[in-house]
């Protein structure tokens, strides 16, 4: 559960920063 949330969390801060370089 807690290794489950700790992806989820670095995906979307991934993404938001993936979004925010591209824009």
């Amino acid at each position: 559960m807690g290794t489950g949330l700790a992806f989820h969390l670095a995906k979307a801060k991934f993404a938001h920063k993936e979004v925010f370089t591209v824009a």
